[in-house]
């Protein structure tokens, strides 16, 4: 009896064991599946981040791509300005040229006196760069010297090279970055007027030249420099207006350039306007 009572003991004892066992078994199964879907999703956890690191790169990388294309094209087009700008010039003093072989051999040999008006004062103030004309015509050729009246040969230099110079200035007036320089700044912004002394504009210069007041291409670089420059100073660097400037400034210099090379009235500048009238000074009729 009670080796029996023993047997079913042993049994139960090794039957409870093996449901143990098959227990843990499953427990260690179930603990080795929710690690590998673990890793399984790390795994596309990482590759997600990688994939979106990867969007970002392209994207930046595309973004950069359009910047320098942007850029390449604004160059390209500045460079065009630049190129027509010059052959515009260059065709303007051929035909000025050209203008002045013509009158040459249609004019007289005797130089045309025309009557000198009493002479005036140009006056500078220090919040405008402000002109009155030389001495000259009703349409703002001048016709004295700081001794006597102009040659015939130097009125028909003049008269080309301010052909040329207007034509120039025609061209840049025209450029797409020329219209917010075009006209004076309004006095409704005071702050500007407080900040920059010499305001000045395209269209003033453009009526100083047609006047007569400008008469020589260092002057008319020097009336433009002003322009540019007071846009430079009241603006940011990183400000449209300053870039508009700077990009306008670059494409005069081109233009500039040309009417230099075809400045005919290099060699008596200096005489059609006298260096009392440049300064400031009275001028007296003779």
């Amino acid at each position: 009896m009670a080796a029996a009572v023993a047997r079913v003991v042993a049994e139960e004892d090794r039957q409870k064991k093996e449901r143990e066992e098959a227990e843990r078994r499953q427990q260690d199964a179930l603990r080795k599946q929710e690690e590998a879907q673990r890793k399984q999703e790390e795994a596309q956890r990482r590759q997600e981040l990688a994939e979106q690191k990867r969007r970002e790169q392209e994207r930046a990388a595309a973004e950069k791509r359009e910047r320098e294309e942007a850029e390449r094209r604004r160059q390209e087009e500045l460079r065009a300005a630049k190129e027509a700008a010059a052959a515009a010039a260059s065709a303007a003093a051929a035909a000025a040229s050209s203008s002045s072989e013509r009158d040459e051999d249609a004019g007289g040999s005797a130089p045309t006196e025309a009557p000198t008006p009493v002479g005036r004062k140009r006056t500078l103030s220090s919040t405008s760069d402000t002109a009155t004309p030389a001495v000259g015509s009703p349409h703002g050729t001048p016709t004295s010297l700081a001794g006597g009246l102009l040659t015939e040969e130097q009125a028909k230099a003049y008269k080309n090279w301010k052909k040329t110079a207007m034509f120039v200035l025609g061209e840049i007036l025209r450029h797409p970055m020329a219209n917010p320089f075009s006209k004076p700044v309004p006095a409704s912004e005071p702050d500007y007027h407080d900040a920059i002394k010499r305001p000045l504009d395209l269209g003033t210069i453009k009526a100083r030249l047609a006047a007569g007041a400008i008469t020589s291409t260092a002057e008319l670089h020097h009336q433009l420099m002003i322009v540019f420059a007071n846009a430079c100073m009241y603006n940011n660097e990183d400000h449209e207006m300053f870039m508009q400037a700077e990009e306008l400034w670059q494409a005069s210099e081109v233009l500039l350039e040309n009417l230099r090379s075809a400045d005919l009235a290099a060699a008596s500048h200096e005489a059609v306007r006298p260096s009392t009238l440049r300064h400031g000074g009275p001028t007296s009729a003779r």
